[in-house]
């Protein structure tokens, strides 16, 4: 039986070329962090329908978290891929901060759609 070897080194550049330095990956985070701060603030003037008729507009709403929360999961699973790769690489922790920051934003906004 053959056994299969694969690369130390992964490459990153097929998701977010330039690694840490990506501007890609900077604009997914900036875009990602606006877009939760937009559906947060939609969400304090959103009432909870009381007919069944109004059903598509919390199934829209249910939508919008989970491509909201995609969106939060690949940038952060990206960085701790660039974390894995080269530790010693500081410009990463930035990113690793920022990522933390729209998971903590995506948290928050969960926690206040189960208040509703």
């Amino acid at each position: 039986m053959s056994q299969t070897t694969y690369p130390v080194v992964w490459d990153l550049d097929v998701f977010f070329k330039g690694g840490s330095e990506s501007p890609q990956l900077r604009q997914h985070l900036d875009e990602t962090k606006s877009r939760v701060r937009t559906f947060a603030n939609e969400l304090k003037s959103f009432d909870t329908p009381t007919s069944a008729s109004d059903a598509s507009v919390v199934a829209e709403k249910l939508e919008e978290v989970a491509d909201l929360l995609q969106h939060v999961s690949q940038a952060g699973a990206f960085v701790s891929c660039l974390e894995a790769q080269d530790m010693s690489d500081q410009k990463q922790v930035h990113f690793v901060v920022k990522s933390q920051r729209s998971t903590l934003y995506s948290v928050h906004l969960l926690m206040y759609l189960n208040k509703n």
